[in-house]
């Protein structure tokens, strides 16, 4: 999903308890080339619109 050039950051966080953990979700932030949110979603294989990137969960549907 990466392009030369692009970059990722990821981060993790430790729910407390079970019931914490079942009300937390995946977040995806995009960033701009200065690191400015340009959109945050919750789709850990979402590809940013008009990106020319190909949805995660679809890559192993091409031939």
């Amino acid at each position: 999903m990466l392009k030369v050039g692009g970059m990722i950051a990821a981060t993790d966080r430790q729910a407390d308890d079970a019931a914490e953990a079942r009300g937390v979700g995946p977040s995806v932030v995009f960033v701009d080339e200065r690191n400015a949110i340009t959109r945050i979603g919750s789709d850990p294989a979402e590809a940013l619109p008009d990106s020319g990137l190909t949805r995660g969960d679809e890559l192993h549907t091409r031939g």
